[in-house]
């Protein structure tokens, strides 16, 4: 937790309401985690994601970063 800290990473809840998760599953042709993870960035607000995942390719609202 300190390195966490130091670095100035902000943790937070994960979307865990089920029908949520297999919504955006089904909007976006994703398996569960991915969904989850998308849920996630739609709970909080997130636009940007740091990912080599193709799969996230297809969610127009997540701007992909990398390297």
């Amino acid at each position: 937790m300190e390195l966490i800290e130091l670095a100035s990473v902000e943790l937070i809840d994960e979307e865990d309401n089920f029908e949520v998760i297999a919504r955006t599953s089904e909007k976006y042709g994703l398996l569960p985690n991915d969904a989850t993870i998308v849920a996630t960035c739609i709970k909080h607000g997130i636009t940007e994601i740091a990912t080599f995942d193709k799969d996230f390719e297809n969610v127009s609202f997540l701007k992909i970063v990398r390297g």
